[in-house]
Parts: C-alpha cells; sequence; structure tokens
C-alpha cells in the first residue's frame, strides 16, 4: 500500500502566481495546501515568479501554443520521474503532458465548477458537449464546486455514471480569515467584484447603484476586475465621479475594499459556487444576491435576497442596509460566523481523501 505522503500530483494547465478569477483562485489555494504533504506540479509556467510549494516547468509558456504545449511534454518526460499518481484538471482538456501522464496510468480528476457553459450556450471553441462527455466518462473522479452544479451535472450529462466513479461535492474555502473587529469601518460605499459579461448582469448592478446615487449623493461604487470596455465606461458617464475602477487588485487590497464597503453587489444569474460571496462575508460586508443555483446553499440566510434582474428591488435592499444598522450589524455578525464553515484547510482535506480513495491509501 502506498503512503499518502509520497503522492505526486499534476495539476494539468497554467499556474497562476497572481490570481484573479475563481478558478485561478481555486487552484492556486487548492495546490499550496496539498504541497505540504505531496509533491505538487503544473503542467505550465506563465511567468518567470519563483514557487517554493509548487514545481513547474523551467520553460515559460509560449506562442505558438502547440509548440510550448509538445516542449513542455518532453520537459516532463526526460526531466521527471514520468509518473504521476493523480492528473487533475485545470482547464477544459489535457494538455499532451497530461494525456501522457494518463496514458501511462495516471488517475484522472476533473471539478466541474458550474455546467453555465451548457446552459447558456457558448462557442464551439469552448464547448464541444461530445468531447466533454467522452472525458467526464473516462474520469476516475468528479468533484463538484457545489449541490447545485452536481443537480446541474445529472440533468445535462445523465449519461455519465456517478455510481461507477469516485464522486463528491466539495465546497471552495475562503481566502481571508473573518475579522470582526473590522465592521465598524464602512464608507459609504459598494462594491463589484469579478467578471461582468452576460449573466453576471453587471448592468442591473450598475442600475440599482444609480438609482440609489440619485437619492445620496455622496454614495460611491467600487467596480473591482477588468478595465470598463467603451460600453460600461458610456453607461457610468452622468455617475462617473462616484465610480471607481479597480483592476490588478491584491488580496490584502481587495480585502481592505470588502471592510469598507456596505454590500457587495452580486447579481449573476447562475453561478457554480461564488467565491466573492465567501470573501465578502468573512470581512463584514454583506452579499446582495438571488435566491437560486449555488448562492442559495452558500448564503442560506446570511446573505440578504434580491430579485437579480431588478434595479429598484436591488436599490431598495441597499436601503435598508443603509439605513436599518441593527439588520446591518445582525447580517455582517452572521456572515462572519457563515463564512467560517469554508476553508482551504478543509477543503484540501476532504481533496486528499478523494486522492487517496483513487490509489487504495488510507488519508489521515
Amino acid at each position: 500500500m502506498k503512503d499518502i505522503s509520497e503522492l505526486r500530483i499534476l495539476f494539468d494547465g497554467p499556474f497562476y502566481s497572481k490570481p484573479d478569477a475563481g478558478i485561478a483562485r481555486y487552484f492556486n489555494n487548492l495546490s499550496r495546501k496539498l504541497s505540504n504533504d505531496h509533491e505538487v506540479h503544473f503542467s505550465r509556467r506563465l511567468d518567470c515568479s519563483q514557487q517554493k510549494e509548487i514545481k513547474l516547468p523551467t520553460i515559460r509558456h509560449f506562442r505558438p501554443h502547440r509548440f510550448s504545449f509538445q516542449f513542455e511534454k518532453l520537459w516532463f518526460q526526460f526531466f521527471n520521474d514520468s509518473h504521476f499518481d493523480i492528473v487533475h484538471l485545470v482547464e477544459y482538456e489535457p494538455s499532451p503532458t497530461g494525456l501522457f501522464f494518463l496514458n501511462r496510468g495516471s488517475k484522472l480528476v476533473i471539478t466541474i465548477h458550474d455546467l453555465i457553459h451548457e446552459q447558456i450556450g457558448a462557442p464551439l471553441n469552448l464547448l464541444d458537449r461530445n468531447k466533454r462527455l467522452n472525458l467526464y466518462e473516462k474520469a476516475d473522479a468528479l468533484i463538484f464546486d457545489s449541490h447545485s452544479t452536481k443537480y446541474d451535472f445529472q440533468k445535462i450529462y445523465p449519461a455519465v455514471c456517478l455510481e461507477k466513479k469516485a464522486n463528491s461535492v466539495i465546497w471552495l474555502g475562503c481566502t481571508f480569515d473573518a475579522l470582526e473587529t473590522h465592521s465598524k469601518n464602512k464608507k459609504h460605499q459598494f462594491i463589484f467584484v469579478g467578471a461582468r459579461n452576460g449573466y453576471k448582469n453587471f448592468k442591473t448592478a450598475f442600475r440599482a447603484f444609480e438609482r440609489y446615487a440619485s437619492i445620496h449623493k455622496d454614495a460611491r461604487f467600487i467596480v473591482v476586475g477588468a478595465p470598463p470596455s467603451p460600453d460600461e465606461e458610456e453607461m457610468v458617464l452622468p455617475n462617473k465621479g462616484k465610480v471607481t475602477w479597480i483592476t490588478d487588485a491584491t488580496d490584502q487590497e481587495l480585502k481592505e475594499l470588502y471592510k469598507e464597503s456596505i454590500a457587495l453587489l452580486y447579481l449573476s444569474r447562475k453561478e457554480g459556487f461564488g467565491l466573492p460571496l465567501v470573501e465578502a462575508m468573512s470581512m463584514g460586508c454583506v452579499p446582495l444576491a438571488g435566491n437560486h443555483s449555488s448562492i442559495s446553499e452558500v448564503l442560506e440566510n446570511d446573505g440578504v435576497f434580491v430579485d437579480e434582474n431588478d434595479p429598484v428591488d436591488v436599490m431598495q435592499k441597499m436601503e435598508e442596509l443603509f439605513y436599518n444598522e441593527e439588520f446591518r450589524r445582525s447580517k455582517i455578525h452572521s456572515g462572519y460566523e457563515r463564512s467560517k464553515i469554508f476553508s482551504w484547510e478543509k477543503t484540501s482535506k476532504e481533496m486528499n481523501s478523494l486522492y487517496g480513495s483513487l490509489i487504495d491509501i488510507e488519508s489521515p
């Protein structure tokens, strides 16, 4: 029987030393925790940063991609032990490096973050349902970010028999430690974090703030994510002085923004988990979000549910949080407590157990 401490894990995809998007934060936090017990590699290096815990190819990924993928495969083939116990996909399909080790007997693990491509559509280069189905059927283990995601998966891919493979719902962790002492350091501001396209529903969030700001002249809106598009700049123009765009925020900067903000406007129409919800709660920022998909599962009763398509309803809930201090304090306190349920320590422990079940070893 193999010792759990000897596992070699390949996360097949890029390592982001400064992750911003949810999936990048997921693999960054998970891999760092698992590296305490295992030898953890990523198949792709994106920058020149040095990582003590994570092993990366010597060669930076370059264009054209097809040549870089082949160089990475050769690097692993000739400068590593040519074996991994686990290949855990970071992207939608294995790289040549990942396929090389899978063909040598590594176990294939896939995390299903959401089924949004299948539900609302995606370009053919992002969604080939037959290819995804074949990959899911070949996987030794499937992990779901939430029970909601698992339910969606079973509806969309009923041909994949989960009973015949390892599968588990493993929630994401919270990047920040809950610090209730910061709950009084509030400015008259609201925050939006993450992608803003399509189903993320940024336009409704801004329309709600626009209504709110017409009454509260000192209110501010902080938008953390990509730089504004020309259409977004035009949309906010009448309130330009009240909107601050922040790109490339560090974790420390994001923590401070959450601490200072009354509420997170998280009006996404679909989610697989919703990491900003947990991060906001841990810093005393109350999430305003729709009561659906994984959002209900993550928040339970510790956020404020709104009609995510109705800016008037969102604005009214913003007003209630601003004016009703007792209500705001109760939501801040319950949010702190809720956020403590989510930890990367717990996530990595559950992942460790699942990995162990694949190769007939006992996890600690």
